[in-house]
């Protein structure tokens, strides 16, 4: 599984029918990201903070999908950390 931003989600889809690629595309970023990572950018959207417990550490591995073919589209995609503040600020 990975996270992705719901506006790059609007942007890889739209690209892909005006240009009629066909195939297939991970829907990742290069970055990879723990879950404690995305834990931590949550956790720092506001002062209230919230502890992180990693309760088994053989499962610290980040997602392991190529998002090589994404990226070799060049898109202008956002990221997972401004998606993450972006939803936040919407929401408060």
């Amino acid at each position: 599984m990975d996270f992705i931003f719901i506006d790059d989600v609007c942007n890889i889809i739209n690209h892909i029918l005006h240009k009629c690629i066909r195939g297939d595309i991970n829907l990742c970023y290069m970055d990879k990201y723990k879950l404690s990572d995305i834990a931590n950018i949550i956790n720092n959207q506001s002062s209230n903070k919230v502890p992180i417990q990693i309760l088994n550490d053989y499962i610290r591995l980040s997602y392991s999908g190529c998002g090589l073919k994404l990226n070799n589209l060049k898109l202008d995609l956002k990221g997972l950390k401004f998606g993450i503040t972006d939803c936040y600020k919407k929401l408060v």
